[in-house]
């Protein structure tokens, strides 16, 4: 048993004494998604040295949740909380698709049931403001520089802790910065950060995770494994490819994406029926002949598609037509016609079977350049999705943080696992990021704002507010769209009503209740406001189920849910 292993279940089965076709449907394996393989694992005991890092604290091999708990000094300041967002960041840019889940606990280690436990944690502190367990300066001596050591858990040796020190918040600053740029020059129990400079500041749109948008993209770089675009066999599986875009990827009505698709195949014995289907977000595009006389070709096809904008009420019209949004899937699949001879008992003949190959050439190119960006906001469906509009700038550094004055841990948690959710979808931590309590200043600067708490009372006024979260007392507006009576009107509402306030609701209830709400900034036309808005631990805890569930977070849209 290593870290990586494979498990391969071979069926070998007939219908029939004589005469079998193996591509005959009567053999067939179906294998259960309950069925499970139980292991006896003992934990083992890892050196503390940091060039194991990311490990133990995420592990790529496992593909649950992430779950790391950061421990702060009573109060974090609005540095020490920077910090923790910028290594939160971090660790949700490694963690994609597994989402992040970062409690949050003042001056204590999390506890442990026993000590075997493997739960590692990450501790922040400065030389005047750390958790209380690090009081003992003989122990834990004041720093002169940004400083990564780790430990272990005192009442567990199998669980590390890994400790940010520093003589103020930049240097807590610096040293997350550090972890998630200089991996690879970290070893040792003990590291200290003597410099982190930014060479060439990043531009809008070129996040990792996202396809380039400025020139022909290769297959190769759009792969996820080796051997993704090779299959075998009569019945290969699908290839796919995962192209994610920017959400105000302006596309519609447009002379079609260049698609120039190079593939290679094993030579039918025969010109049948054999073909190539390409397909895009489950919509057929076209079928390809596999030839004997070619067993390589080029293909150079147009996407003819649609924006994924559901406003468009006549999409419907322009035929045919694809929809492109910000995830999509392209899917070859190549379909052999078997001709395995005859299997009647009278004339039996066998034919073996050929070992079929196909490949999707990996200098194969998808072309998007060109294409505007425009996107109609508030749009919480690309907030959800894509990050949008903060991960425009893969660094979010046109974006502010606003957080309470006085956070608890709950807060702080929402405000990191929000942080990770935008850097997961755009592959990059938000070195840039600022944070700031002070909601005036931070409205008159010129960046997306992402809001966390309750909406600042100058704001409460706005015309453009839809809703208003008041401790127990609650406001909502709603266009004639929405409105559950106008949903049952066939004659429906006229297209100059639809977004218009048309009913406004107010409240008083006990129970929790939060919301994330999207709106134009009141200073900067072009700029937007995401709020995540919520009153206690008990709305925040709502926040936090929702960011951290992709169900949940699909259903995500509009100006309010």
């Amino acid at each position: 048993i290593s870290d990586f292993n494979r498990v391969r279940l071979e069926f070998i089965g007939h219908y029939t004494d004589i005469c079998e076709d193996p591509a005959n449907s009567t053999l067939w394996v179906n294998i259960s998604r309950s069925s499970s393989i139980t292991l006896q694992e003992q934990a083992l005991s890892l050196t503390n040295d940091l060039a194991f890092f990311p490990l133990p604290f995420f592990d790529p091999r496992n593909s649950g949740k992430l779950e790391l708990p950061f421990v702060f000094a009573a109060n974090p300041t609005l540095g020490e909380q920077k910090a923790a967002a910028i290594l939160a960041s971090y660790f949700g840019s490694q963690s994609n698709w597994r989402g992040a889940s970062f409690p949050v606990l003042y001056d204590a280690l999390p506890s442990v049931q026993n000590k075997e436990a493997t739960q590692p944690s990450v501790v922040f502190a400065t030389n005047d403001h750390r958790p209380a367990f690090m009081s003992d300066l003989e122990k834990f001596p004041a720093v002169t520089a940004p400083v990564v050591e780790l430990i272990d858990h005192p009442d567990a040796p199998y669980s590390k802790i890994l400790l940010i020190m520093g003589r103020n918040e930049e240097d807590l600053a610096t040293a997350a910065k550090a972890l998630a740029l200089g991996g690879n020059l970290l070893r040792g129990s003990r590291v200290t950060i003597d410099k982190v400079e930014e060479l060439q500041p990043r531009k809008p749109y070129d996040a990792p995770a996202w396809m380039r948008t400025d020139r022909p993209v290769r297959f190769a770089e759009l792969i996820s494994y080796p051997q993704q675009l090779q299959v075998s066999g009569l019945q290969p599986r699908p290839i796919t490819l995962d192209v994610n875009l920017p959400p105000d990827l302006f596309v519609w009505r447009n002379q079609g994406i260049p698609l120039r698709t190079q593939y290679r195949y094993t030579a039918p014995s025969a010109n049948d029926d054999s073909r190539l289907n390409i397909s895009l977000n489950e919509q057929f595009i076209t079928s390809l002949p596999l030839v004997r006389k070619d067993t390589s070709s080029l293909e150079e096809l147009r996407l003819a598609v649609l924006s994924n904008d559901t406003a468009n009420a006549n999409d419907k019209l322009v035929v045919p037509s694809l929809k492109i949004g910000d995830r999509n899937r392209l899917r070859f699949d190549f379909n052999f016609a078997s001709t395995m001879g005859s299997a009647q008992r009278d004339r039996c003949q066998t034919i073996l079977p050929a070992n079929t190959q196909a490949i999707i050439d990996e200098d194969s190119t998808i072309d998007l350049s060109g294409y505007h960006h425009y996107i109609s906001m508030p749009d919480l469906k690309a907030f959800a999705r894509s990050g949008f509009p903060f991960s425009r700038m893969a660094d979010m550094s046109e974006s502010i943080v606003v957080v309470p004055a006085k956070t608890t841990p709950t807060q702080i948690s929402t405000l990191l696992e929000a942080v990770a959710g935008i850097s997961a979808r755009s592959g990059y931590p938000a070195f840039g990021l600022r944070l700031s309590d002070d909601w005036q200043a931070a409205a008159k600067e010129d960046a997306d704002l992402l809001l966390l708490g309750q909406m600042a009372p100058e704001m409460r006024d706005n015309p453009d507010l839809s809703l208003l979260l008041q401790r127990q007392r609650d406001m909502l507006v709603q266009p004639y769209g929405n409105s559950a009576i106008d949903a049952n009107n066939r004659r429906g509402p006229s297209p100059d009503q639809r977004n218009k306030p048309a009913n406004r609701t107010e409240v008083t209830a006990q129970a929790p209740i939060a919301a994330i709400l999207g709106m134009q900034s009141p200073h900067h036309d072009q700029r937007s406001i995401v709020a995540l808005l919520g009153n206690d631990d008990a709305d925040y805890n709502l926040l936090r189920d929702a960011i951290g569930d992709s169900g949940k977070l699909d259903a995500v849209a509009g100006s309010v849910a």
